[in-house]
């Protein structure tokens, strides 16, 4: 009887939303197997503080409710929300985000008694990645062993044998989020794919028009839909050519109208072009990949510009532009521009106007993305807006069109400043400039500078999720 009632009890549940989800096998499966679930009788302290969570010791591990412990991390630097996606059947955790109450969460009953618990099968995902996590379902609710959600969630779990206390520390903990230390995984996987299917995407060209084939055909398998995607098409004249182009663009929509636009052209020369520009298409790639079923706080617009290579430059970026309302550009917040960020010596931010008087304004979009980079403890360098006499690489990609429309950019770029003269975009001491050039390949960049490319990359990703994850009023 308590089995059959345990099972209306989670129907119920989950058509409420908690979280909870199916854990007995149904269709003529074998019977779950159940296990002891004893009421955990130690003190739990969260950096220092005691909290009062109800929890289960099962087979020698403890076990939280993960609404508990997103209330005892609230405001800590290891804080996250929990979302319930009925649809997909799976709990969703946002790192860093400030956790929201359910509105049918009750709190704990301060005694539990014994119980039998049954292996769970909830889909956990962190920040959109699957999370290896043991779950136990008690009476319709999930409870996660906790040192594994410490390792998912990036917080240090220690015992007190002392004080028989179990010890949560969310500061000076050197874990990352099972997330963190995949980002760049997926990127990488595109870059390699590029290497061997997509060499040569040459504006105008059937190569270049594959490369925005494939582009769409990952954003639909995402699970982005038709009203989410757009083909934006244009001409360009090259040699006396009338030559055809597209922007491939698929919008997120957030909590905010606002917008941030997240950019990086598709097209190349005629080399492999995985620093110039599959890193930085492969990047955005990704970060649509993660965060499409994720709660953002500003509207998303990511956009794969066509035609950025030869002259005039960005084609593509200027033809959208030019598309837009003077009431859609007071409504952009923010663009970011990725353009080769993978094989050079030094991570870089670039930013603010250069002003004729010699001065740099307007540098409070790179500032707080800097703040951010600095807070993942990434080795960034900011570099305000160059002289324009230097040819500079902020000078030498789409987001200069948006620049003109006075839209705060952040431009990420890989290379080296150091070697002199700027305009030659030396990336390397070693190998010198990459991209446009023969070494503007991934064997070349591997074979030359081993995991440089997958450090460039999930850097790079980390920052841009956690640009658009960021829950601070972009403004200056």
């Amino acid at each position: 009887m308590k089995r059959c009632l345990m099972a209306v009890v989670l129907a119920f549940l989950l058509l409420c939303g908690c979280l909870s989800t199916a854990s007995v096998s149904v269709g003529g499966a074998a019977p779950a197997s159940y296990v002891p679930a004893l009421p955990m009788t130690s003190r739990v302290l969260v950096d220092g503080e005691p909290v009062d969570l109800q929890a289960y010791n099962i087979q020698g591990n403890n076990y939280f409710k993960l609404r508990d412990l997103g209330a005892a991390l609230n405001g800590t630097e290891k804080q996250f929300d929990i979302l319930w996606d009925g649809a997909e059947s799976t709990i969703r955790i946002l790192t860093r985000q400030p956790y929201t109450a359910a509105a049918d969460a009750g709190s704990a009953p301060s005694e539990a008694s014994p119980e039998e618990a049954v292996l769970s099968n909830a889909t956990l995902l962190v920040d959109g990645m699957p999370a290896a996590v043991t779950a136990y379902n008690i009476d319709g609710l999930n409870y996660f062993k906790l040192r594994e959600l410490g390792t998912a969630l990036g917080f240090e779990v220690s015992w007190d044998a002392e004080a028989g206390r179990i010890l949560i520390g969310t500061t000076g903990t050197e874990h990352e989020t099972s997330a963190e230390m995949q980002f760049g995984a997926a990127a990488y996987q595109y870059v390699e794919y590029i290497q061997n299917h997509l060499p040569s995407r040459i504006a105008g060209t059937q190569r270049e028009k594959d490369a925005g084939d494939y582009i769409l055909s990952e954003l639909e398998k995402d699970g982005y839909a038709p009203d989410q995607l757009e083909v934006q098409s244009f001409e360009f004249q090259e040699d006396g050519q009338t030559l055809q182009s597209r922007n491939i663009i698929a919008d997120k929509k957030g909590q905010s109208e606002k917008l941030i636009i997240v950019g990086a052209h598709y097209d190349s020369i005629g080399n492999h072009g995985v620093e110039d520009n599959g890193s930085g298409l492969s990047v955005v790639l990704e970060m649509a990949a993660r965060l499409v079923n994720q709660q953002v706080p500003y509207s998303i617009r990511f956009i794969f510009f066509g035609a950025e290579e030869g002259r005039p430059l960005a084609k593509g970026a200027a033809y959208y532009v030019k598309t837009l309302s003077e009431a859609e550009k007071q409504n952009i917040v923010l663009m970011v521009n990725l353009d080769s960020i993978m094989s050079g010596d030094k991570e870089y931010i670039f930013g603010g106007r250069y002003r004729s008087n010699g001065t740099v304004t307007e540098l409070w979009a790179v500032e707080q993305v800097k703040q951010i980079a600095d807070g993942l403890g990434l080795d960034m360098l900011l570099v305000p807006a160059m002289d324009p006499s230097l040819d500079a690489p902020s000078d030498r990609s789409d987001h200069v069109y948006f620049m003109a429309e006075d839209i705060p950019c952040v431009f990420l770029w890989a290379g080296n400043l150091e070697l002199l003269p700027i305009s030659e975009l030396r990336q390397t001491e070693k190998l010198g400039k990459i991209l446009h050039t023969r070494n503007d390949d991934l064997n070349v960049i591997n074979e030359n500078f081993p995991g440089r490319a997958q450090e460039r990359l999930a850097n790079y990703a980390a920052l841009l999720y956690h640009v658009l994850t960021n829950t601070e009023e972009y403004s200056e």
